[in-house]
């Protein structure tokens, strides 16, 4: 306030003039309803707030690899349904949770990118960086992931070996602004995105 000027510009140069946000919110829901169900809950906001991108959680979400659906070809179906419901222009995402192996993590991304899916967030377990990277090598759809990191080595591993083109560090849980924004730099000189 005493500087009259936006938070970002103390911080440093101005990236973005507007804010791109998405809806990933009905957490529980997104996975505990029927796809039809949980994509009218989703199609209801992105009305509501006239949302251009909206993320989906694919899998059990448990963090364990399982390779475990709430349904048998949810994730599937709900991958197909939700390009048929939100159309070629609305920007589609989704979130393993680390739901999945390798080998899984790859069979769902092939179909992510059948349907022209933007990201694929966390498939493998949050802190398996080398099978992560094994995925990442083997798909063409951008890979999203580091919101449950916590250590800036940790960050400099995945930046360095981008096993995310899409770098997630989040600002509460990673320790900040200062430290998420030492992340940024890493990625922004690897040529890489952020998206806090």
């Amino acid at each position: 306030k005493i500087a009259n000027l936006p938070a970002g510009l103390l911080l440093g140069d101005l990236k973005n003039t507007e804010a791109e946000i998405y809806l990933g919110h009905h957490f529980v829901n997104l996975r505990q309803l029927e796809p039809e169900d949980s994509l009218d809950l989703m199609m209801r906001d992105v009305i509501k707030t006239e949302a251009k991108a909206v993320k989906l959680r694919a899998g059990r979400g448990d963090n364990l690899a399982t390779d475990i659906d709430n349904a048998p070809g949810r994730t599937e179906k709900l991958i197909k349904l939700a390009r048929e419901v939100f159309g070629d222009d609305m920007v589609l995402m989704i979130d393993g949770n680390g739901s999945y192996s390798v080998k899984e993590a790859i069979r769902i991304g092939h179909i992510l990118e059948e349907y022209n899916y933007a990201f694929y967030e966390e498939p493998i377990p949050w802190d398996w960086y080398q099978e992560q990277k094994q995925v990442e090598l083997a798909l063409d759809i951008p890979m999203a992931g580091g919101e449950e990191e916590f250590g800036m080595h940790a960050f400099r591993y995945l930046v360095g070996n981008r096993v995310f083109q899409i770098v997630q560090p989040d600002l509460f849980y990673f320790g900040g602004m200062i430290r998420t924004m030492k992340v940024a730099r890493m990625a922004e000189a690897a040529g890489l995105q952020v998206q806090e």
